[in-house]
């Protein structure tokens, strides 16, 4: 297995856009993925956050509902109240002192009532913006998770559905990143580009209107100093808002640059977690290859790009954060120092006004700075959102309908009628040209051929993953075209090189093969894998209730019985084995034969593996594919005893033509001659 690459790869025509794409391969495999090249980064689609909103915001309504009158109250009401209330509280303390002097006996009792007033009231709004903001981020992190687990889900359901082709295009561990992390950013971004602009602007028109009130405060009685015979408090007031109001256009203006630097760094992350999780898949390979120096210094060159990117973003961030700030603090000084100016000046002395413009600033200006960031967040979140978008809008091949009913008694054979298939129609050469055989029913059937020569393509093709070109696949005597999809997967079953568990129970492990199987079912199909003795020994009586924790523990040979008897429980017609040796050793794949050959009695099954002389032991026909075509067929003593590719294979395998080969040299192991 090469590695693979860990830099991103260039989505061409046709491919999902911030994906990879694949170029052209001859032989058996798949096109693999082409090489990177920096991608464009697309323009943002104000459509499709429109869409995410209305997809995963309308199914929580009531939250939505909560959510916006949260933050009206702990980010609007409650801080005015507070701003305002203290304000009072100063100018009776400024007012007091006067009034007593007036008439100290009655002055003292009223004063004293009215500041106890005052002073509850500015508790009651302090202590509820305290405990309101515990519970509206409680409020933001469940709406923000509800939101989240509804794009995972959908992602998740819709790669499940993908072909064969779109993973040989798009590497897993990108995936995977994008799933569990890229969800995470756009959930809070739907919330604070969709919602919070509007609380923004009716926070704005809210505290403006409060500021202006307690500037009225300050303006009455003769103007102090005019601006062409406007009260010049008026004017310094709509100056200051004006220039508040404009810098949101600013700020946006800078953040195409925020866009460009955050598209490198996901980008980046994305080739680091491909390399990262390429190389922990296959260690041995590393290791064996003494490739550590060669993977460690990619990483290093990765890591010291990533850190590169990561400072650009990072001062790119902070000089927009800067500029933001900048408007608020000159705002906050022109208001502060009007008040000064007209308190210096003998204008109603209120200082309390001086404090309540102080404290509401900030609260106006956070709010138009918040308005201001929308620009940030939508080419923050462009990104990830548009790799996200692509996924879910990206309509995997459904199955057409057909006139004919399911068969329930079709006959356990297959059979191939000059089968043409390239994966990249109309280039050649052809993976299957003109390819004609029978899989015969109840039997053991293997394919053999040189890697790349499509061993595994007939397998992608019988369960309708790819259309081929011309000729035909035949299920019981029936066209598979003519049978639906769900009958021609449920009479054909694929135990997969490597078999997909999770982090659950035995039991629910075996249940994804048979949803409806009983307790029973499963014990039935361990007992004739033998898988029972090892789940015995290992979990002990209660096993089917035990975590699997994703086949941690077991070994190679041990994953695959558990595989066996998962795909057995289905009770198919024909059984597909891919590769089931790998990740197994010549002591432990040899003696599983008289196991499987056990279990599988009497079914059709048909094998690739790349150890041709477990094959030999193991299938009871063969048929030998080169170049398109199926050159021999027979069983392993028939074509061990005539020249031709099978005694070929087999003996550069065994070692009997050039020597031993160097897997069995070192094992110390006898191989086992043919025995069919």
């Amino acid at each position: 297995m090469e590695p693979k690459s860990a830099m991103p790869e260039k989505a061409t025509e046709g491919a999902q856009p911030g994906m990879g794409t694949a170029m052209a391969m001859p032989g058996g495999r798949p096109p693999a993925a082409g090489q990177p090249e920096p991608e464009e980064i697309s323009p943002f689609r104000f459509s499709v956050l429109w869409k995410f909103g209305r997809t995963y915001l309308k199914g929580h309504l009531a939250m939505v509902l909560f959510y916006v009158f949260g933050h009206l109250i702990v980010h609007t009401i409650l801080p005015q109240q507070a701003a305002v209330y203290l304000g009072k509280l100063t100018n009776h303390f400024s007012s007091s002192g006067s009034a007593k002097d007036e008439a100290p006996g009655l002055a003292n009792a009223l004063v004293s009532e009215d500041l106890l007033t005052t002073y509850s009231f500015w508790i009651v709004f302090t202590v509820l913006l305290v405990a309101g903001g515990f519970g509206f981020q409680w409020l933001v992190a469940r709406l923000d998770g509800k939101i989240t687990n509804g794009i995972k889900a959908d992602l998740f359901a819709k790669l499940l559905r993908q072909p064969p082709q779109y993973y040989h295009e798009n590497d897993s561990d990108r995936l995977t990143m994008i799933v569990n992390q890229y969800s995470n950013q756009i959930a809070g971004s739907i919330r604070s580009m969709l919602i919070e602009p509007v609380l923004q602007v009716i926070g704005i028109i809210i505290i403006g209107l409060t500021i202006y009130q307690s500037l009225l405060g300050l303006t009455q009685g003769p103007a102090v100093w005019t601006i062409l015979g406007i009260n010049g408090v008026w004017v310094l007031f709509g100056a200051t808002l004006l220039f508040a109001l404009t810098s949101p256009w600013i700020v946006n203006s800078m953040g195409k640059y925020l866009q460009r630097d955050t598209s490198a760094v996901q980008e980046q992350q994305l080739g680091l977690a491909t390399l990262v999780g390429g190389a922990l898949k296959a260690p041995e390979e590393i290791q064996a290859m003494r490739a550590e120096p060669v993977f460690e210094k990619k990483l290093n060159t990765l890591l010291d790009r990533s850190l590169k990117l990561r400072m650009s973003q990072t001062m790119t961030m902070e000089r927009i954060n800067a500029f933001s700030q900048l408007p608020g603090t000159i705002v906050l000084a022109a208001f502060l120092g009007m008040a000064i100016y007209l308190e210096m000046k003998g204008v109603n002395g209120q200082p309390g006004t001086i404090v309540q413009v102080a404290l509401l600033t900030p609260l106006l200006m956070g709010a138009i700075q918040q308005l201001s960031s929308f620009g940030i967040n939508m080419r923050m979140s462009w990104p990830p959102m548009d790799m996200i978008h692509s996924i879910l809008e990206s309509n995997p091949h459904e199955e057409t309908q057909t006139n004919h009913e399911s068969n329930e008694a079709l006959t356990a054979s297959l059979e191939a009628r000059d089968l043409v298939f390239s994966y990249r129609p109309g280039e050649r050469p052809n993976v299957l040209e003109g390819a004609s055989f029978v899989i015969p029913a109840g039997k053991v059937t293997g394919f053999v051929a040189r890697p790349g020569q499509g061993k595994t393509t007939f397998f992608r093709l019988a369960l309708r993953f790819y259309p081929w070109q011309s000729g035909d696949i035949l299920l019981g005597g029936t066209p598979i075209h003519d049978l639906p999809l769900a009958t021609v997967r449920r009479h054909l079953v694929l135990m997969s090189q490597f078999p997909a568990f999770f982090y659950d129970t035995v039991r629910e492990n075996m249940l994804v093969a048979c949803p409806d199987a009983t307790d029973e079912d499963i014990r039935n199909a361990a007992a004739l894998t033998g898988l029972d003795k090892v789940l015995m020994k290992s979990m002990g009586a209660d096993a089917l209730n035990m975590p699997f924790a994703a086949g941690a523990g077991l070994s190679g040979g041990q994953k695959k019985l558990f595989a066996l008897t998962r795909c057995l429980l289905r009770k198919p017609s024909v059984l597909f084995l891919d590769e089931p040796t790998t990740g197994m050793g010549p002591m432990e794949k040899f003696p599983l034969i008289e196991t499987m050959r056990r279990s599988l009695e009497g079914r059709t099954v048909v094998v690739v593996d790349h150890d041709i002389v477990w094959q030999s032991r193991f299938c009871d026909y063969f048929h030998v594919l080169n170049e398109g075509k199926i050159i021999q067929s027979g069983t392993a003593e028939e074509l061990q005893n005539q020249p031709g590719l099978f005694r070929e294979l087999y003996e550069e395998a065994s070692g009997q033509g050039e020597g031993p080969s160097p897997a069995h040299a070192q094992s110390g192991m006898a191989i086992p001659s043919p025995a069919h």
